[in-house]
């Protein structure tokens, strides 16, 4: 009880710790009701010396910082900048390898780097030497508005980030599985310059001659007559009067031919390189999920252990809501941007082949009638459903159930009113397949 006498002192509080990962002090207060004392006890632990390094990466030069955990004079812990500079990498990471061996070699420590361009540089340096580096969340940097400070003050912040764990950063592929990746992306860049001449080449002659073509065609018959250099002399260029037009066609049926070929060689290095991986082969399984599907879901996707939950992964997929709302109002902006694009649109297109399936084709006809005949939604609903059974698939290894993916119960009901022989109860529910799988 406080008296008169009293009254005015104020109870001792406990201090706050600015990293509450580390405890460092135990501060313990026992107070007794009839004499107002305390009594402060601590236990002093030893802290880890863990590096926490920071790299801010431009074109010619990179600002390291190396921060480590330390106590200040109120018995806090803070973090204490180690070495914080400007190293050059114009004739390459010399210099950069000989600032960091000290903090890298001799103590535990982990390393961030922002993801821009040239950073595959510093990931392959840093596995040679078997170093940690992780790359940061972008959408991280961004919210933080570090580029409204200088290059020194965006490491110290993104090192301090990492040190109290507050920082998203993601392991980055190893050498081999990233070239992998960027070729399958390379290939998949130049099926969309193909399609995007044709479509010049359909409207040129719609433009032309006021006629439909197709594209197949043309090169079936122009194929017998291409030369080494692509210049060739066939009956459906004297369709077209002016000798400019005729140029122009020429050129855009070679530069079709070309990047044809260029795409088949695509195509079977990444399917021979692929043919004998686990992830594939238990991607193939998936209803709707070919070759060509199975090697971009899997190279893209790295290893399962980057995940920790389904959610995260269809998170990461880009197949999840990204509204931000409030009292039933959107308030600023989502993040859609945030994920994988390549997984989006591989799983939509798993989406639209395994919706050819009977069963698949009625839980997208109920998907249908819920959003009000929106087909957008319904099939990037059925995508989000598909990347989390894939999850499950990819994680456990194993191979795709229909029963687990949409309920046993559900199949069996649409299975039962298929036109083949009746499904027992004791069976396995089996999907017809589906034919054209990418």
């Amino acid at each position: 009880m406080l008296t008169a006498g009293n009254h005015h002192r104020k109870r001792a509080t406990q201090p706050k710790l600015r990293s509450p990962t580390w405890p460092h002090k135990i501060s313990i207060f026992c107070t007794n009701r009839k004499e107002t004392r305390s009594t402060h006890l601590t236990a002093n632990i030893s802290i880890p010396q863990k590096n926490f390094i920071a790299i801010d990466l431009h074109s010619d030069n990179a600002v390291i910082c190396v921060r480590r955990n330390a106590l200040n004079k109120a018995g806090e812990l803070v973090g204490k900048n180690i070495w914080c500079g400007r190293v050059s990498i114009r004739d390459g990471l010399d210099n950069f390898i000989k600032v960091l061996v000290p903090h890298c070699q001799d103590f535990d420590h982990v390393a961030v780097v922002e993801s821009t361009y040239n950073w595959y540089c510093l990931a392959d340096a840093f596995e040679e030497r078997g170093w940690l580096l992780r790359v940061a969340d972008p959408s991280t940097v961004s919210q933080a508005n570090l580029k409204s400070s200088d290059d020194r003050t965006d490491a110290q912040y993104l090192a301090e980030r990492l040190r109290v764990g507050s920082l998203k950063h993601y392991l980055p592929l190893n050498y081999s599985s990233r070239a992998l990746r960027d070729l399958r992306r390379y290939r998949m860049a130049m099926v969309q310059d193909c399609a995007s001449l044709k479509i010049k080449l359909i409207n040129l002659y719609r433009n032309q001659l006021s006629k439909n073509v197709r594209v197949a065609d043309l090169l079936e018959r122009c194929q017998p007559h291409m030369q080494p250099n692509y210049r060739f002399n066939s009956d459906i260029l004297e369709e077209f009067k002016d000798p400019n037009i005729r140029l122009r066609v020429a050129f855009e049926i070679s530069r079709i031919a070309i990047l044809e070929e260029m795409i088949e060689e695509c195509n079977a290095e990444i399917q021979k390189q692929c043919k004998d991986q686990e992830l594939v082969k238990l991607c193939k399984t998936i209803l709707g999920c070919g070759p060509v599907l199975s090697a971009v879901i899997c190279t893209e996707i790295g290893t399962m252990q980057r995940f920790k939950s389904a959610g995260d992964f269809v998170s990461y997929c880009r197949l999840c809501s990204t509204s931000k709302l409030s009292n039933g109002k959107s308030k600023g902006l989502g993040n859609a941007k945030n994920g994988n694009a390549y997984l989006s649109w591989a799983f939509t297109e798993v989406a639209q082949y395994a919706s050819r399936n009977p069963v698949i084709r009625e839980i997208l006809q109920r998907l249908l009638r819920k959003y009000g005949g929106l087909r957008v939604k319904a099939i990037r609903t059925l995508a989000a459903k598909i990347a989390r059974v894939a999850f499950y698939v990819l994680k456990n290894k194993q191979p795709f159930n229909a029963a687990k993916c949409f309920g046993m119960e559900l199949t069996k009901s649409i299975v039962k009113k298929l036109p083949h022989k009746p499904l027992r109860e004791d069976a396995a529910v089996v999907l017809p397949t589906v034919a054209g799988q990418a």
